[in-house]
């Protein structure tokens, strides 16, 4: 399998930054912690309902899940930042089916 093949979250950062562990995320979410760690490594593509579930878990923005806060971008940054993430997934979702 290809480690870190969707290395697109911040979720294990985000975590981090918070002092939760991915156990706890886990938890809070409603998921196992083996699922939730490998969505953190990148190893596993999330839906869109479990990226809500771990964004409520630790009381954050589901955006901020994907944008990292230590850059000073404009919005427009950011949206392109978000559509070119949302375009790598519609493509490597396509190359799986």
């Amino acid at each position: 399998m290809d480690k870190e093949k969707y290395n697109i979250l911040r979720i294990k950062e985000v975590a981090e930054g918070l002092n939760i562990t991915i156990k706890a995320v886990a938890k809070r979410a409603g998921l196992s912690y083996t699922y939730t760690s490998e969505v953190s490594r990148g190893i596993k593509l999330p839906k869109v309902e479990t990226l809500v579930n771990i964004a409520k878990a630790l009381n954050v923005d589901i955006r901020d899940l994907f944008m990292s806060t230590k850059e000073n971008k404009t919005n427009t940054e950011l949206i392109e930042d978000v559509e070119s993430i949302m375009n790598e997934l519609k493509t490597r979702l396509s190359d799986e089916v």
